[in-house]
Order: C-alpha cells, then sequence, then structure tokens
C-alpha cells in the first residue's frame, strides 16, 4: 500500500524554505500501537521574488500636443523552491495621468515566452481589476524560474510633475482553492 499526501506547515521562523521536517507515520488502533515507520524527511519549498522592477521603456514627446506617452514595464523574477498563487501586482499610476494596459509576457524557465494581451488575460490565468488607481493583475501560478513582465502606456500632461510610485508584489504559496 502506497499512501501520498501533501502537508501544509506553520509559517514560523522555522519552517522557512530550505527546512528539513522529518515525518514519521504510526499504526494505530483503539488503545494499541501496532507499528511505526521510519523517519523521512521533506524540505519545505516556498515561492520568492527578486528583481520587482518599474521602469520607463521609452518615452514619445508630442511637441503638438498636451499629452506625451510614457511605455512602461514592471518586471519581476520567481526564484523560489515551489511554485507561487495568485500573485498579485498592484501598481498604482501618477494622479491625473491615464493609461493603458498593453500585455503581460510570461518567460519560463526553459526559456519559453508567451505574450498575453489584455482579451486573452482570463485564458492564461491572468485577472484584471485595474482602475483608475491603477493597474491591479493577479496571475494564478507562477512557476520558479518564471520572469513576468507587465507592459503598458500612460499619457502624461506635459505640464505636469509627476511624482514617483512605486509597485507592490503579494502571492501566496498555496493554492487557495
Amino acid at each position: 500500500i502506497v499512501i501520498e499526501f501533501n502537508a501544509r506547515v506553520n509559517n514560523i521562523a522555522t519552517n522557512q524554505s530550505g527546512t528539513m521536517l522529518g515525518v514519521t507515520v504510526a499504526v494505530l488502533e483503539p488503545d494499541n500501537s501496532i507499528g511505526a515507520s521510519d523517519s523521512v524527511s521533506e524540505q519545505v519549498v516556498e515561492p520568492s521574488f527578486t528583481g520587482l522592477v518599474k521602469q520607463v521603456d521609452s518615452f514619445t514627446p508630442n511637441s503638438g500636443a498636451n499629452t506625451s506617452t510614457a511605455n512602461m514595464s514592471v518586471s519581476f523574477m520567481q526564484n523560489g523552491t515551489g511554485p507561487a498563487y495568485d500573485v498579485t501586482l498592484d501598481d498604482p499610476i501618477f494622479a491625473g495621468a491615464s493609461y493603458t494596459l498593453n500585455s503581460v509576457t510570461i518567460i519560463r524557465a526553459d526559456g519559453t515566452t508567451t505574450v498575453v494581451a489584455p482579451a486573452d488575460f482570463a485564458a492564461n490565468g491572468i485577472t484584471d481589476t485595474s482602475d483608475a488607481s491603477g493597474i491591479h493583475l493577479s496571475v494564478a501560478k507562477v512557476e520558479v524560474g518564471t520572469r513576468v513582465v507587465v507592459s503598458y502606456s500612460v499619457a502624461v500632461d506635459a505640464d505636469t510633475a509627476y511624482a514617483s510610485t512605486s509597485a507592490e508584489l503579494r502571492w501566496s504559496s498555496l493554492p487557495e482553492s
């Protein structure tokens, strides 16, 4: 008989990524221990992200109009030891500016690249809840070694100074289903 199982561990300092935990199975019947297995060790795996970068990729000044266009991107890399779930990017847009979400590019560890247009987000596990305050995207699952790049354009007034904004990334180490 083979029994397989997944275990959830408490999110405490001693249960971080890479920690080895010992597991022993006991066979019991009422008021009696029949036997126990040898101890087996399993490694705690957790997602992690590095390289959250928000940048202006290009700027197109428009001297004949009131607005110019900044092409922007936010990118990040999943460098943990297990998949990340419900990966949520919140990127506030400069007050008074308007934006157009262009695409999400997913570059997997094996080099496979998928460019996803907004019309295809749902079919690719991406949820878009963006509004006037900024870009709000969730990706259902991001595997280890995957880079995600969110590209968008921002129309900015030529006569306005804009305060810098920072993107924020959140995720879970467990699927929510």
